[in-house]
């Protein structure tokens, strides 16, 4: 492993309340991050005879996402290369170089994190709750209404983590999102439309990720749909808000191609 960013304060009592401080003082874009982890992200507890922890942690391979986390969390920024045989699409375990990049923190700031962003956690929310439990935090998830500017930022980084921003010239497909949950694409789905911000399709049923047995887990999906002058106006406004380079440039190429065929 190795440390790109190192973090400046120690988890102790003094630097937490400290810590906390300065990112009260930010203008954090937390529908932004909730997008981020209830994708990507990891609410991570664990529970012993002596001690509950308590971590977030964001790890992808791409690093653009996650240096922004650690910068706007003053966390650390690691990278790590592991051999792994996961599972490819036929079903069978094959050799691969995993290339991560992880940040995390724990404890009383993963704990304040959790409060944080629970409006904007709606597919993880059994993972967050003992989060907010912890704290004596009763929250009813669902329970607020969000702008149309948050669903923007929401979506944007659920899609760069859960979703695929297809490059036009290679796919017919402009935008696809994924989950196992079919409920929580029918929410979003609907809050999108409400909105006017895009309009998703029917939700279809695939096949999902290899089991040990033999068998693959249910997935479900769903793809933007529209005209070209409509795609534009969707991509147009997801854009600026993209934090992943590899996957907002095959929205600039998409954007190229349906310049083309205006």
């Amino acid at each position: 492993m190795t440390i790109l960013i190192k973090s400046l304060t120690r988890n102790s009592k003094k630097n937490n309340i400290e810590w906390i401080e300065r990112m009260e003082s930010k203008n954090i874009n937390w529908a932004m991050w909730g997008g981020w982890f209830d994708s990507d992200g990891c609410f991570s507890f664990s529970n012993t005879k002596f001690n509950s922890k308590f971590v977030v942690v964001l790890a992808l391979k791409d690093r653009d996402p996650v240096e922004l986390f650690a910068k706007t969390f003053e966390s650390s920024l690691e990278y790590m290369e592991y051999w792994t045989t996961p599972y490819n699409k036929d079903g069978i375990r094959t050799p691969h170089l995993s290339k991560t990049f992880k940040s995390r923190f724990k404890g009383d700031r993963a704990l304040w994190f959790a409060n944080k962003i629970k409006k904007f956690i709606l597919q993880k929310t059994s993972k967050i709750k003992p989060f907010l439990d912890k704290q004596n935090i009763n929250y009813k998830f669902y329970s607020e209404q969000w702008t149309k500017e948050e669903w923007i930022y929401y979506i944007t980084s659920l899609i760069e983590g859960d979703g695929t921003f297809y490059d036009r010239n290679k796919n017919t497909k402009t935008i696809v999102i994924n989950s196992s949950n079919e409920p929580f694409l029918k929410y979003i789905s609907d809050q999108l439309q409400l909105h006017k911000i895009m309009n998703f399709g029917k939700i279809t049923k695939c096949k999902g990720h290899p089991k040990d047995d033999g068998s693959f887990s249910v997935m479900y999906s769903q793809s933007l749909r529209g005209k070209l002058p409509e795609l534009k106006i969707v991509l147009n406004t997801l854009l600026p808000h993209m934090t992943m380079e590899r996957k907002r440039q095959n929205v600039l190429k998409t954007l190229a191609w349906i310049d083309a065929k205006l």
